[in-house]
């Protein structure tokens, strides 16, 4: 369906855009900051990640909010990268279509990032800081 570069720089996105702080700290990292961890609470974070890059997820953003990407593809990516625990096929029966037409359309949505990206990416003219779509 997605091909792996793209799927590595959406994911790249999603992490960029989904895990930033939150303007509002919860509850648990209030306790941690008054009262400390326990010994083991952060033993559970073994996983390593490859690092953030910010300018290639600015770069994904532009180019998913472009007003050359359809709405509809911009919903389907949004959802797929920053809600991944919401399934497929419920969000292909939200948007009104069955399984095969669903894959179809994630490929359609696909193919057209990438040549948004790759317009993006060659034209330097853009401005990542002010958006004038």
């Amino acid at each position: 369906m997605i091909d792996q570069e793209l799927d590595f720089r959406l994911t790249n996105w999603a992490r960029y855009y989904r895990d930033r702080p939150k303007v509002h700290v919860p509850m648990l990292a209030k306790l941690i900051a008054l009262l400390g961890a326990p010994e083991d609470f952060y033993q559970d974070d073994s996983k390593s990640y490859d690092p953030i890059d910010p300018a290639d997820a600015a770069l994904v953003e532009k180019a998913l909010c472009s007003p050359l990407y359809p709405e509809k593809y911009r919903l389907m990516m949004c959802v797929l990268y920053l809600r991944p625990g919401i399934r497929v096929k419920r969000l292909g029966r939200a948007l009104g279509l069955n399984r095969h037409s669903f894959c179809e359309e994630t490929r359609r949505a696909s193919v057209m990032l990438k040549n948004i990206l790759d317009f993006y990416s060659r034209d330097k003219t853009v401005d990542f800081k002010e958006d004038k779509a």
